[in-house]
């Protein structure tokens, strides 16, 4: 198993290859004491997106229209084409859980799919349920084994338009992370979520607020700035808004109704 230096170089908010070392460092920190950052197999290996960036050329995605691109470019699969043994194994198939899912169109992610930008320098492997499947493919890629993503567009969507209102108010746009976002039953379950959680159905995220305004501190004045554009400007009433005081994270959805709670 790696210490907890090792597993601070390899966890997801160093995945921004253009981060200076100081903000990338102290970003890690912050995701740490958050509980953000896997350990070993369980943070995304940033050798493995550096090498993927290079070869694939990719930019970063910083318009709705080209989340959308992204999205056309991963296969969709019905949720009765779904492989079986996956469906019992994330009790996908357990009431009340699949009369609602077998509604939903999934997005099949194979191999280096998971390393796509999909909102700004976010992959898609941010938006994946980190199960047991996602912690293998940490190793190996492997492009035989798919998996299994649902993900409302708007989520991504709403990201990019957070970055680019963070840059209009010379703001740091990328002093943010993605926890979590797709989050089947069983890991649910296993994570202590709500039973009826917006995660389930690919309709929820979470976000880690780092140092948005730039005095070199994480607090809850970054935290004020995302709360306000969410609930003025990009969620509004068209959706739930997790505010989680004494922390750095924010749960935001799109439910059709507005939402607004403070506990977890």
């Amino acid at each position: 198993m790696e210490d907890g230096w090792g597993t601070l170089c390899r966890c997801r908010a160093s995945k921004t290859k253009l981060m200076s070392l100081g903000r990338t460092i102290s970003a890690c920190v912050l995701l740490w004491t958050m509980g953000a950052c896997g350990t070993g197999a369980e943070a995304v290996s940033v050798e493995h997106g550096s090498r993927f960036d290079r070869e694939s050329g990719q930019l970063a995605v910083d318009t709705e229209q080209g989340v959308d691109e992204v999205l056309r470019k991963l296969r969709r699969v019905r949720y009765r084409d779904l492989p079986q043994p996956y469906v019992e194994r994330t009790e996908q198939n357990m009431a009340p859980f699949k009369k609602r899912l077998a509604r939903r169109r999934y997005l099949e992610v194979r191999g280096t799919q998971r390393l796509m930008f999909i909102a700004g320098r976010f992959r898609i492997d941010d938006f994946l349920a980190h199960d047991e499947v996602w912690r293998r493919h940490n190793a190996t890629y492997d492009q035989s084994e798919p998996q299994f993503l649902l993900l409302d567009p708007k989520l991504p969507r709403t990201i990019v338009r957070l970055q680019n209102a963070l840059r209009r108010r010379e703001l740091d746009a990328e002093a943010f992370d993605v926890r979590e976002a797709f989050r089947p039953p069983r890991l649910n379950r296993e994570d202590g979520g709500a039973s009826r959680s917006r995660h389930i159905y690919g309709e929820a995220v979470d976000l880690v607020i780092g140092d948005i305004n730039r005095d070199g501190t994480a607090d809850a004045a970054d935290k004020a700035i995302v709360l306000d554009l969410l609930e003025h400007k990009l969620v509004r009433n068209r959706g739930g808004i997790g505010r989680y005081p004494g922390s750095q994270t924010i749960h935001f959805d799109f439910r059709g109704r507005r939402a607004r709670w403070d506990s977890y």
